[in-house]
């Protein structure tokens, strides 16, 4: 199974999950503690999966894309934008080579477990920093480093990321690190029914303004 028929599998049931509603909420809190959000904001999420944090940020901006490359994912989302007429979220169903970089910017990009799933997260980061307004802000949370016990060889994804690693490639990209460190210890069960604890981190750089 592909990742994205994974997401599609799950996407029907997947607020349900007390801990993914958790992780959301860790990274908002994270968010809004530190980047201060104002009304004329337009800002992207990239893996937004069913919405679950940009719905909990919508009130406090202008505007917000939220794209993810599951289709099962993005009709869940559209059915809660449609029950709640929601005016100022707006879903996209692909990877960022729907965004042209030449007619669409944004002031806070950000992206809560979904790095780890991409193939080519480098790649992914030069291309969310395309997208950054001067001055935008770029936050990323996500899994440490693990021993692949996370996803149980459910998918194809990398183990985690070392933050510090990531941080120093944004730097590379000619941004400037304003935090980088643990947020969170998630528990899971692993293939034999074990919890286990899974840190997560959380990264946020600013683009020049000039």
């Amino acid at each position: 199974m592909t990742n994205r028929e994974h997401f599609d599998a799950k996407a029907q049931e997947w607020d349900e999950h007390p801990g993914k509603r958790k992780v959301a909420q860790v990274f908002v809190d994270e968010l809004q503690k530190n980047v201060p959000l104002l009304p004329t904001m337009d800002l992207l999420e990239f893996g937004c999966g069913t919405g679950l944090v940009s719905t909990k940020l919508r009130h406090l901006v202008a505007s917000i894309t939220l794209l993810d490359t599951s289709a099962g994912m993005i009709e869940v989302l559209q059915q809660k934008i449609a029950h709640h007429e929601i005016s100022n979220m707006h879903p996209r169903l692909g990877d960022l080579s729907v965004i042209d970089p030449a007619k669409e910017s944004f002031d806070l990009i950000y992206s809560n477990m979904a790095l780890h799933h991409v193939v080519n997260p480098d790649q992914t980061l030069a291309e969310l920093v395309q997208l950054l307004n001067p001055g935008g802000v770029l936050c990323i949370g996500d899994l440490e480093t693990e021993d692949g016990s996370f996803h149980q060889n459910e998918m194809q994804v990398h183990h985690g990321f070392d933050y510090q690693h990531l941080a120093s490639i944004l730097v590379n990209f000619g941004l400037v690190v304003e935090n980088c460190y643990n947020s969170h210890t998630m528990q899971r069960a692993d293939s034999k029914g074990r919890l286990r604890d899974y840190p997560l981190f959380f990264l946020q750089v600013r683009k020049p303004a000039c």
